[in-house]
């Protein structure tokens, strides 16, 4: 007869499988790293590894739900706030916080894109789909840059963690820029904790959005969202899976 408490038995077997689930998905990510074979790739894992082992990080991204909840100096409070991609919190900073360490830029960026561009703080690191390499360099804004299949990779990234959700191939368009963060930092860093503020939690959120330069609400299509995104029901449900397994904290 064991002389620990099934509690501390209940924990122990957490740990271990979650170390075990981190190692498988980082092992998928760096096979998809070495077959892109990019000096790119090698630089923002050491980016990741470097700023983000050890930290609690806030990961803010453009869902409204955090409208009127008072979460900015909870932001704020964290050791790393990653924003995602334009919005620039400074008509919400009672709700959104005022910091941005690193910026992660996923949508494809256009002319009409440029003011918002210019706006951006320049203590931010950015990280960016090397679609948008050309457009940086002719603002000079530095960034550090990931190869544009990468999206289409992170379902695999994520399996491990959440297998009840992604039991099956996932074939499809990939999620959005917050998940595909996501699933990077946990592939490839090790921080202590991870929060998500603004992130879709109902299917309503997924077709809404602060807008990125008035601050207002948009709604999308869904149609034109299914297009170039997966379901928004399994993102969510990728969410609430990660946050039952104690990967994430959700806000």
């Amino acid at each position: 007869m064991s002389s620990f408490p099934v509690s501390a038995l209940d924990r122990v077997a957490k740990l271990y499988w979650r170390k075990n689930a981190l190692r498988r998905s980082r092992r998928a990510a760096l096979g998809s790293f070495r077959h892109w074979d990019r000096e790119g790739e090698s630089a923002l894992v050491e980016a990741l590894n470097t700023s983000f082992d050890g930290k609690d990080v806030a990961i803010v991204g453009n869902a409204p739900n955090t409208l009127g909840r008072g979460f900015g100096p909870h932001i704020d409070a964290h050791d790393l706030v990653v924003r995602l991609n334009l919005v620039i919190p400074t008509d919400h900073a009672s709700d959104l916080g005022q910091r941005t360490d690193f910026r992660f830029v996923g949508c494809t960026l256009l002319d009409r894109h440029r003011p918002q561009i210019e706006k951006l703080e320049n203590t931010s690191t950015i990280i960016t789909t090397e679609k948008n390499v050309d457009f940086y360099d002719t603002m000079n804004k530095p960034v550090t840059v990931y190869d544009r299949r990468l999206p289409q990779h992170v379902m695999r990234w994520l399996k491990p963690l959440c297998p009840e959700v992604l039991s099956g191939n996932n074939a499809g368009p990939p999620p959005r820029s917050g998940v595909v963060f996501l699933a990077l930092l946990l592939a490839m860093a090790k921080p202590v904790n991870v929060v998500l503020y603004g992130f879709s939690q109902t299917l309503d959120d997924a077709t809404t959005a602060l807008h990125y330069d008035k601050g207002d609400i948009i709604t999308y299509e869904p149609d034109d969202y299914k297009r170039n995104h997966c379901d928004p029901s399994l993102e969510i449900r990728i969410l609430l899976a990660l946050q039952q397994r104690g990967l994430i904290g959700i806000n």
